[in-house]
């Protein structure tokens, strides 16, 4: 079902391209300084990569990591954990489209190429304003436990 793609150096979305109950997939790298996983850094990456990569319609409009409009904290939340014996760095969070209406969930699993000193990102998001998100989520979410 995915019938929209873009590719850039070290990224590609591809999605199902739907007005409603839209899934869609995003690969980036970025280069591993040696240091741990950590929720700051995730976010911020994650910002930078889909803000370059999915703009909005207007040049004042990209796409990024929600945040508390009082506190203006990232709306994730971080863990690590093992998949498929590989030990990964999860975000689960809301995105939003900067000075723009759309937004919705996301999920994130980052990973550490050792022999190549990359991390890979593989994100799946979400746009579904007018139908439940919670299944659609967890359909990606298996997808990308998947992959290798």
């Amino acid at each position: 079902g995915l019938k929209a793609s873009k590719r850039a150096t070290h990224f590609l979305w591809t999605g199902t391209n739907l007005n409603d109950k839209d899934q869609n997939f995003v690969f980036y790298a970025y280069d591993w300084d040696g240091r741990p996983f950590s929720q700051t850094l995730a976010v911020a990456k994650r910002d930078s990569a889909l803000g370059v990569n999915i703009p909005g319609s207007r040049p004042d409009q990209w796409m990024q990591t929600a945040r508390d409009p009082q506190t203006h904290l990232p709306l994730v939340l971080s863990r690590a954990r093992v998949i498929n014996k590989r030990y990964v760095h999860e975000l689960h969070g809301l995105w939003e489209m900067r000075n723009g209406a759309l937004g919705g969930a996301f999920v994130s699993v980052e990973r550490i190429d050792t022999a190549a000193r990359r991390v890979l990102v593989t994100e799946g998001f979400i746009y579904s304003p007018y139908s439940p998100k919670r299944n659609l989520l967890r359909q990606m979410e298996a997808a990308m436990r998947t992959w290798k």
